[in-house]
């Protein structure tokens, strides 16, 4: 049993486990290890995911959301089906953009279910 904090004197809650607050490279499973070329991948991940949120964050402040957000959200789903890993705060950063995606007025209907599944893959 985790021993509980007290917030505002008021509210008890569990304590967050040292394990989740650890790097999170701690439960990460690295598939791309397993390839004969794993050696040469380097930081090619790293810059992928740098690629699609830099382009992801530009298609939304151009509201082009047709056919960038669309692209760069798919080029992101493919990325987490390659197993690549994210850190918790770009997961998050992510998962705030899409919720955000979801919820604007006036969006067609298909984009806020991809967008609505994506951010609930980024929380789990």
């Amino acid at each position: 049993m985790q021993k509980s904090e007290t917030i505002s004197g008021s509210r008890t809650i569990a304590s967050i486990p040292q394990s989740v607050i650890d790097d999170d490279s701690h439960h990460t499973m690295y598939y791309s290890q397993a390839l004969p070329y794993a050696h040469l991948l380097g930081g090619e991940a790293e810059q992928w995911l740098e690629t699609i949120c830099t382009n992801l964050a530009i298609a939304v402040r151009a509201q082009d959301y047709q056919s960038g957000v669309v692209a760069w959200t798919r080029r992101l789903c493919s990325y987490l089906d390659m197993k690549h890993a994210l850190s918790r705060d770009v997961r998050a950063n992510l998962a705030k953009i899409m919720f955000d995606l979801t919820i604007a007025p006036g969006m067609d209907t298909a984009l806020i279910e991809l967008w609505a599944n994506l951010c609930v893959r980024l929380i789990r």
